[in-house]
């Protein structure tokens, strides 16, 4: 027989006797070319061209009367995985890859080698998915898949992001070769296990795979694999997934808030934050935790790394509750306010006597609100509606409902579909104000497409919008500024809402670094505020104003950086770092909400961000998906009232006030907020819009309580840093 007649019929069928049903190679002879052996050796070179069956790197065996034979060993899961987000062996064929079932999912199933056959690479993951319809595979089958390797992209959001791929196996064929086999063993998270990285994402443009130090190298290195979670606490509401963290060791720079939520910093995106992909059986909040341990398949969708969980321990209260601001209400101090009440209209339902009792109660009614995310009078529905009293009136009443005052209210309508949100809905910022307390002053109110400017005599429209028509507020939400008057002094509040993150690319998705685009037109947005702010202050250097909204960006962001600009303090900074977060986004705890003073007052305001919704659900009582912020302000006093301390326009114990107002006085999680002094309410008619009028036929009650101390949970704040 000929030398060459036996590589290519005899030597195949030899080579099943070691588990390879094809021998997937191309023959490369070491001499004499394709006609014959002229050394009497061969080698088989793995394929590279996709449609052949290929093993890996070839070993030497004594083969045939011809000499050695070179061919490759049999193929491992960690082989078709590789150390590396895509698969070494990418649309080609594979045979007879084994492994032991730990979880089935509709047509697919996920395989893990048998803890004996494991390499010692912490780089390759151990684990594969499966794909065939009607497998019939079950959970501790042993079997031999052969088919062909995959990057799959598992669910993502309807925008179709790039994001990373799960390597699978379209399966040709499953064979069960043995039934009720242990699971491999999962491996543990943790500090007492495998250190999770906690603060790089990815740092080299996916380059270079590093599970030690790439968030998402590290979970790629365990993709399908059983992990195990100790003690896990959850850092946010369920929305999708649950959000936990686990203990990772000492040292790792997580800052948790007083909830035992996980702080989105300047320094971290926190990917050793874990979501797992399961609905609980009863409601979460940040701070509870599982009984027991969580075990669990490593998956990746909608753009993060999840755990499949094999079932959920029971879940252990945490015992934080909504908060109520922990300022003491003083009369000679204005205080100002920013809610998103997230897509409110008069059609909320048992939402608007929610959100009542929060502005009454847990922020104890503040004499300035402004309000972001106020739909029209109809909601979403897209007639072409855009006027919003009835959404303001029935705020309104739920608010006196719990007691607070009857406020008025003052926005400006937008051009219908204009400002972007909900088909329909027209969101809008506005305002709420107590006239009991604050006036706005009496000017023309002005209109959608009119930009509102200031001179000696102030605002020149009151409210009035900020450059309406400038091309970087395309479908999105317009500035609207308002001066209003306290105790004869004059103060300018500016409502905002930016442009959201909608657009931007994933944190932990496919792209590295992620490139977040609606960064541009917020930085167009900040300049074009910081600018108006700029254009007061040149006029009136001692101008009090106050900045604020749901700007949809970090504290450390370009776009604060560029509001701020030299004219204004963010008084977020002046928070503890584990108390700067207004929202909470796939268990990162950030604040998108911000509230900004001018150099007159920036001394004088003290910020609370009051914890009510973003750690809960709605059956705990969220009733937004941010928490509002509450500045207590003591405006500078007139320069005919002699000041008692050299000029400051404050008392000498004002400071101390100030910071007993946050720290050595705390109004509990739950406690009811009330009134220090005497407030003044005053009634009037809720659908009216008054521009500081004076009012008529009203009565004037006297409401007086007095706040007791409660301590929230155990903590004091801190007013600085």
């Amino acid at each position: 027989m000929m030398k060459q007649e036996y590589i290519e019929k005899i030597l195949p069928t030899k080579l099943k006797r070691f588990g390879i049903t094809w021998l997937s190679a191309i023959l490369v002879l070491s001499a004499g070319g394709p006609a014959g052996l002229s050394s009497g050796k061969a080698s088989a070179e793995p394929a590279s061209f996709a449609g052949k069956e290929v093993q890996p790197s070839p070993v030497t065996v004594g083969a045939s009367v011809y000499g050695d034979v070179y061919f490759p060993k049999k193929l491992r899961i960690h082989d078709v995985q590789g150390a590396a987000h895509l698969s070494p062996y990418e649309g080609q064929k594979v045979a007879d890859i084994e492994g032991v079932v730990t979880m089935v999912k509709g047509s697919s199933f996920y395989i893990q080698e048998l803890d004996a056959q494991v390499d010692q690479d912490e780089k390759t993951s151990e684990a594969i998915l499966v794909y065939k319809p009607s497998h019939g595979a079950q959970v501790g089958d042993e079997v031999r898949v052969s088919g062909s390797v995959k990057e799959y992209t598992e669910r993502t959001y309807a925008s179709k992001p790039i994001d990373l791929t799960t390597t699978e196996i379209v399966a040709t064929s499953v064979k069960v070769i043995a039934n009720d086999r242990p699971l491999p063993a999962p491996i543990l998270l943790g500090e007492q296990g495998r250190v999770m990285p906690t603060s790089v994402v990815d740092h080299d443009g996916m380059t270079v795979f590093d599970p030690q130090e790439d968030g998402l190298d590290f979970f790629e290195s365990l993709e399908g694999m059983r992990v195990e979670l100790k003690d896990a606490t959850v850092i946010g509401p369920y929305g999708y997934e649950i959000p936990v963290r686990i203990d990772n060791g000492p040292n790792t720079g997580e800052v948790v808030t007083e909830a035992g939520g996980l702080m989105l910093t300047e320094r971290s995106l926190n990917p050793q934050r874990i979501l797992i992909d399961a609905k609980p059986s009863t409601p979460l909040k940040t701070g509870d935790r599982f009984a027991g341990p969580i075990t669990g398949v490593v998956s990746y969708s909608f753009s993060n790394y999840k755990l499949l969980p094999e079932r959920l321990p029971d879940v252990v209260p945490g015992g934080f509750q909504p908060a109520n601001t922990r300022l003491i209400r003083d009369d000679r101090k204005l205080t100002v306010a920013s809610f998103n009440v997230e897509n409110f209209d008069p059609g909320d339902g048992k939402r608007i006597d929610q959100l009542g009792q929060a502005i009454a109660v847990n922020l104890n009614h503040p004499d300035i609100i402004g309000l972001l995310e106020v739909q029209d009078n109809n909601g979403e529905k897209d007639d072409g509606t855009t006027d919003a009293s009835e959404s303001f009136r029935v705020l309104i009443e739920a608010i006196r409902a719990h007691g607070g005052p009857e406020y008025a209210f003052t926005n400006i309508a937008p051009d219908n579909n204009k400002d972007g949100g909900a088909p329909g809905g027209n969101i809008r910022v506005g305002f709420l104000y107590n006239p009991q307390r604050v006036t706005l002053t009496d000017k023309p109110k002005g209109d959608s497409v009119t930009s509102v400017t200031y001179g000696v005599q102030g605002l020149s429209l009151n409210p009035g919008r900020i450059d309406p028509l400038n091309a970087s507020f395309e479908d999105s939400r317009k500035p609207l500024a308002a001066e209003f008057e306290f105790e004869d002094q004059q103060v300018i509040v500016v409502a905002n809402h930016f442009n959201s993150k909608g657009s931007d690319q994933a944190p932990f998705g496919g792209i590295q670094p992620p490139v977040r685009s609606s960064e541009i037109q917020r930085a167009k947005i900040a300049t074009i505020v910081n600018g108006f702010v700029k254009s007061v202050l040149q006029v009136n250097p001692k101008a009090n104003m106050v900045v604020l909204g749901d700007l949809n960006d970090f504290q450390f962001s370009e776009t604060l950086a560029l509001l701020r600009g030299q004219e204004l303090t963010n008084l977020i900074d002046n928070l503890d770092e584990k108390e700067r977060y207004s929202y909470i986004y796939e268990g990162n705890s950030q604040t998108l909400d911000h509230m900004l003073v001018s150099p007159s007052l920036s001394k004088t305001s003290v910020l609370d961000i009051v914890h009510m919704n973003a750690d809960f659900s709605a059956a705990d009582g969220r009733v937004s998906d941010h928490d509002p912020l509450v500045a207590q302000i003591d405006l500078p006093r007139k320069t005919e009232e002699p000041p008692t301390d050299g000029g400051s326009g404050r008392n000498d114990d004002d400071d101390e006030n100030q910071q007993d107002n946050v720290g050595n006085t705390n109004a509990g999680n739950g406690s009811s907020g009330n009134v220090n002094g005497t407030v003044n309410g005053q009634g009037q008619t809720a659908s009216s819009e008054p521009n500081g009028s004076s009012l008529s036929g009203t009565n004037v009650v006297q409401v007086k309580s007095v706040m007791t101390g409660v301590e929230q949970n155990g903590l004091k704040r801190q007013l600085l840093k």
